[in-house]
């Protein structure tokens, strides 16, 4: 990882520019809201893969004509995003193993591998950060990834 200073809107923007054709074939609208100028160390490489591994699994799992949403939040201590479909959901017993590598749920499409969310949780937990999942069926999907905000202290603050 090569953290750096990365503007969160910045690293959604990208994101969803990097998945603009799929949310176009898919027929779906992103939404962007929140505390988009929070600025994160973060390997904006890294996040921004496993960012557009969230989103993949959303567009794979949501009607045409809906919205995704991603909600930025300053929590303090940490950043927030929240990632909202308004898919299929997750079945229960598929939501404790969506994030282990090569597990597939009764609902992933055939060209699934199973690795998109196991990678994208590597990568936040390799920033100490986490994600979780949040779902039910017929309901939709929030995945929420989280990441430690590390203010910098200004230069009369530390005397």
């Amino acid at each position: 990882m090569n953290p750096r200073p990365v503007r969160l809107g910045d690293l959604v923007g990208q994101a969803l520019s990097d998945m603009e054709i799929m949310f176009e074939v898919a027929e779906i609208t992103p939404v962007a809201e929140g505390d988009l100028d929070l600025v994160l160390m973060l390997d904006e490489r890294w996040e921004r893969e496993a960012l557009k591994n969230v989103l993949k699994n959303c567009i794979e799992h949501s009607p045409a004509g809906t919205t995704l949403t991603l909600k930025a939040e300053d929590c303090g201590l940490f950043a927030r995003l929240l990632v909202t479909d308004q898919g299929e959901g997750i079945a229960a017993n598929d939501l404790p193993h969506i994030f282990e590598r090569f597990y597939k749920a009764k609902n992933s499409s055939e060209h699934s591998v199973g690795i998109g969310l196991a990678l994208a949780k590597a990568v936040l937990e390799a920033e100490e950060g986490y994600i979780t999942a949040d779902s039910e069926i017929g309901k939709g999907t929030t995945f929420t990834l989280r990441w430690r905000v590390r203010r910098e202290q200004k230069e009369d603050e530390r005397k």
